[in-house]
């Protein structure tokens, strides 16, 4: 190696210097090798075997975790499916109480007429069949006291016509 001037040493280091540790490209996929800029090339020729073997370990685990989110994605999918079946039933069955509600209020609104209607003849019934026991208790008494009277009679003539003693 040639020297390298001292103003030129940080360039020099940053740059092309041999003993520059760099990265493998394979760290990514398990390499823990320390490289350096010089003997880059030959850790990559020295290590191709080794290289496509972490690559091989790392590509069935990411094709194992691929099936494994693929199972798992038909699961929630078959999920889903049958959460929206469940959620367009229960939307149905809420539809369908509420028409029925609507129907149950519609039917009492009408039975709460016919209760007030009825309750309303009701009571002018009542009034009438009132008035009417009050002119029949009138009419009770009226014919009460001229039964009384007519007895009084009938009991004064009865007295007149037995023969004394």
């Amino acid at each position: 190696p040639e020297p390298v001037p001292r103003g030129q040493m940080a360039a020099h280091c940053a740059t092309s210097c041999a003993r520059k540790i760099v990265g493998c490209p394979f760290s990514l996929s398990g390499c823990t090798a320390v490289v350096y800029q010089g003997t880059f090339a030959e850790h990559m020729a020295n290590s191709l075997g080794p290289h496509l073997l972490l690559c091989h370990t790392q590509l069935q685990t990411v094709s194992s975790v691929v099936k494994d989110l693929a199972a798992s994605s038909a699961k929630s999918a078959q999920a889903h499916s049958d959460l929206a079946g469940a959620i367009t039933a229960l939307s149905t069955t809420v539809a369908e109480l509420g028409a029925r509600v609507g129907h149950l209020e519609a039917g009492l609104k009408q039975s709460k007429k016919a209760s007030e209607s009825t309750a309303g003849d009701l009571e002018k019934e009542v009034k009438r069949l009132r008035k009417d026991l009050g002119d029949l208790q009138k009419g009770s008494a009226t014919v009460t006291a001229e039964l009384a009277a007519s007895v009084k009679a009938l009991q004064a003539e009865l007295q007149k016509a037995r023969p004394q003693k």
